[in-house]
């Protein structure tokens, strides 16, 4: 106690503005946390997750789990695990490893992990040793997975499991990649009268070119997808703007509808009449114009590009975050210059790799290509053996990853900042009360130790050394 402070101190609030010495009463709070002194509370937290933003408390609620180890990404927590099948409920954590499936040659017990697994990791593994190609066709009609159901059917070759998979796929991408594998072209006709599955029907429709089928589907099908489908291959055109008014007509009255939307859409967009697919098409946009997803569909299937271009840009202005958005009107206007610009920007500023490659794929210029490829190019070279980040510790085997040199990744600010301030696990590496120049210091420690010739980074962790 200071001297000063010897007859008594002079408080202002919860300290002593002479000696600097702190009381517990009269804590100027500022949530959980006193302002003056720092003394915490357990009361009126601000949670991120599971852990308080202000004093930095867990709670045992709000984790987000890390699917490869089990723990959570904030806190690292271990899971305590609710196995359904093969994956826990919480934590999206696998009960069975890629290693132990590549063991494995029960072609029935791989089958199940295939179609239960919640990992893709796992399910794709459990296909890729799959050999038997009744389970491969059940795979690909059942499974919920779009790529456990492509990976399947790619390795289909006997047509009699092809044309089932075309006669039940769930889904229409594997409908209409089975109706490519065909080689009697002469079903599609047979099936499209008698199936009842959707997919089927519309897929074939475009393989039949017989125009007196084609009009007797157009004209009395009770499936109106199918008898878009079918009137878009007429060549009585006439024909086909009466079968495509109809459906029209039927969309508009349920609008509130996606499956009506996208009908309405598909329908005006190869209405032959394009003066009055536009009107439609505008009167449909102004009545739906807080509707994103309704304004695309419609937007894209608009004549007058110029305009389409000019409700695009809105829609942009709009949801200005929305890369799919973005990536629908660069494709929609993909050979005008504006959407040649929508290309360019998403290749170079999108955070979703696939988002990326379907960018690159879109530019047609080869000089402004090269120019982007050159410009996101990998920032060090992709690491190819297996352990786990050096970072996030979350295993590498099955995706991409980098070698980067240990004094890029010791050198690296925002490293440094995630080691001393935002490191899941700094709970278990520094006693309580290390200040920000002591973890620094067991850093500078850390490197003059390290003897490897390098570090292995995750895609999700490589923008602390960009």
């Amino acid at each position: 106690m200071s001297l000063l402070c010897l007859f008594g101190h002079r408080w202002n609030g919860c300290k002593c503005l002479r000696c600097g010495e702190t009381r517990n009463e009269e804590h100027s709070w500022k949530n959980c946390k006193c302002s003056v002194c720092g003394k915490t509370r357990d009361e009126e937290h601000d949670w991120d997750k599971c852990k308080c933003k202000i004093c930095g408390a867990i709670r045992d609620e709000g984790h987000k789990w890390n699917p490869y180890s089990g723990k959570c990404f904030t806190c690292g927590k271990e899971c305590t695990h609710d196995w359904k099948d093969y994956t826990c409920k919480i934590c999206k954590k696998s009960k069975i490893t890629v290693e132990e499936i590549k063991a494995m040659t029960d072609q029935v017990n791989l089958a199940d992990i295939a179609m239960k697994a919640e990992t893709f990791t796992i399910g794709k593994a459990a296909v890729e040793k799959i050999n038997d190609e009744a389970i491969l066709g059940d795979i690909s009609i059942n499974s919920d997975d779009m790529s456990n159901c492509f990976t399947a059917f790619d390795k289909i070759e006997k047509q009699s499991v092809i044309i089932e998979v075309y006669k039940k796929a769930k889904h229409f991408s594997i409908c209409l990649e089975a109706a490519k594998k065909i080689t009697d072209q002469s079903i599609f006709a047979d099936i499209a009268s008698k199936t009842d599955n959707p997919n089927a029907r519309c897929v074939a429709s475009v393989k039949i070119d017989d125009q007196v089928t084609l009009s007797e589907f157009a004209k009395n099908d009770k499936d109106n997808e199918m008898r878009m489908y079918a009137a878009e291959h007429l060549n009585n055109k006439t024909l086909a703007q009466k079968v495509l008014m109809e459906i029209i007509e039927c969309a508009k009255e349920n609008t509130s509808d996606d499956t009506a939307k996208y009908v309405f859409a598909a329908a005006a967009k190869i209405l032959p009449d394009k003066n009055i697919a536009q009107k439609l098409l505008m009167e449909a946009i102004e009545k739906k114009k807080n509707d994103r997803y309704a304004c695309e569909r419609f937007a894209d299937a608009l004549p007058d590009k110029d305009v389409a271009e000019k409700v695009f840009d809105e829609l942009i202005k709009i949801n200005k975050d929305d890369e799919y958005l973005r990536l629908g009107a660069a494709q929609s206007l993909s050979d005008r210059p504006y959407g040649q610009k929508l290309f360019a920007e998403l290749a170079v500023n999108c955070k979703d790799d696939w988002i990326r490659e379907k960018a690159l794929k879109g530019i047609t210029d080869k000089n402004l290509l090269a120019e982007i490829e050159e410009k996101i190019k990998e920032p060090f070279p992709l690491y190819t053996g297996t352990g786990v980040c050096d970072v996030c510790n979350q295993p590498l085997s099955g995706i991409k990853s980098y070698q980067i040199p240990n004094n890029v990744f010791y050198g690296s600010k925002k490293y440094k900042d995630w080691w001393c301030e935002g490191n899941p696990m700094a709970f278990l590496m520094f006693p309580p009360g290390t200040s920000r120049a002591q973890k620094e210091a067991m850093l500078a420690m850390r490197a003059a130790q390290d003897r490897s010739v390098g570090s292995a980074i995750c895609k999700d962790c490589i923008h602390m050394f960009t």
